[in-house]
């Protein structure tokens, strides 16, 4: 298995639900949902694209590349990381807005919906960093038996995440057909 192709495969998934929010988010500015469709997007970004996916880049490829030289507090790494905690905290943020139990007034959905805009925005940023920039360099400086090693740990992670894996890209895939765009703007 090529680790690069599979974090790719997971970033379209992951900007497909990004679409999907964005369309929740638009639905939560017009009236037509409420908090309680927030509960899914933070198990998928939460579970899906922090638990296994970022865990898979930090563990397994910014840990290889920091031991072929490259330092995790500057550079391309740092930048990923930093990144990477940000969207954990527009997660947290909107966890937190879910968790009241309270209903939503209209502030309450605009703040939900620009933190939603903010994770989105990050996030496809991020993604087409790590593709255009991050992933190539990774490839070309990391030797040979190093990529050979990550292929396998990636290969083993993803294995090892057998059912979860499954039922989050299901549940991703749920999300993108309740909450496209299209769909969102006939509501």
């Amino acid at each position: 298995m090529d680790i690069f192709e599979q974090l790719k495969r997971e970033h379209g998934l992951i900007l497909d639900v990004m679409d999907a929010f964005d369309a929740y988010a638009q639905g939560l500015l017009a009236g037509s949902e409420d908090q309680h469709g927030l509960s899914p997007f933070i198990v998928f970004v939460s579970d899906y694209m922090d638990g296994l996916h970022h865990a898979a880049e930090e563990k397994i490829l910014f840990r290889a590349m920091n031991e072929h030289g490259f330092a995790a507090e500057v550079g391309p790494i740092s930048v990923m990381l930093r990144e990477h905690d940000s969207g954990r905290s527009f997660t947290e943020t909107l966890a937190a807005m879910e968790a009241a139990n309270a209903s939503w007034t209209g502030v309450s959905r605009a703040r939900a919906a620009h933190a939603i805009a903010a994770l989105s925005g990050l996030l496809r940023a991020h993604i087409a960093q790590e593709e255009r920039m991050l992933y190539p360099l990774a490839c070309q400086a990391l030797p040979e038996h190093a990529l050979r090693a990550i292929n396998a740990e990636g290969e083993r992670l993803v294995r090892e995440q057998g059912p979860l894996r499954l039922e989050l890209e299901r549940l991703g895939l749920e999300l993108c057909g309740r909450f496209t765009p299209k769909a969102a703007s006939v509501a």
